[in-house]
């Protein structure tokens, strides 16, 4: 990691893109940070200004096919890492969209910022994923059906 501050290093937004475009970010709280209208082109929040309540659809969009599809908030958290075999200052970013990555990688920083007085910076750490096995209840439409 190349800072001591979790929230420098480890970001929490959920942000929506369409045709790699950033269309919304939503911030650690109920309001848009930042909100593009997608029928439009027009900028209806900057900064957090207005406030803007979050809602799951942020737009809409035209596919290859022609076809108008609803832009949703996705989950998705990066985090800001250093590879030594670089050989150079370069921060690389790891994405993730998987709220048990989030909150394993959450508790090990926390853990490690714990036990060596704060400091988490410079620390060598190894990223990596493992399959797991995870609760997924069922809801909605899907509680009737056999999977």
């Amino acid at each position: 990691m190349p800072f001591n501050e979790i929230e420098r290093c480890w970001d929490a937004w959920y942000e929506a893109y369409t045709a790699g475009r950033m269309v919304a970010r939503l911030g650690p709280g109920e309001f848009f940070t930042y909100l593009l209208n997608t029928e439009t082109g027009e900028q209806e929040v900057i900064n957090g200004t207005p406030k803007v309540a979050h809602r799951e659809v942020v737009g809409t969009y035209i596919n290859r096919n022609t076809q108008k599809k609803r832009s949703s908030m996705p989950s998705g958290w990066s985090t800001t890492v250093i590879i030594p075999e670089l050989a150079r200052a370069a921060y690389l970013t790891v994405l993730t969209t998987s709220i048990h990555d989030i909150v394993n990688i959450s508790a090990q920083l926390e853990a490690f910022k714990a036990v060596n007085g704060g400091r988490i910076a410079g620390i060598p750490l190894v990223l990596r994923r493992r399959p797991r096995k995870i609760s997924t209840p069922k809801t909605g439409r899907d509680a009737g059906e056999n999977v």
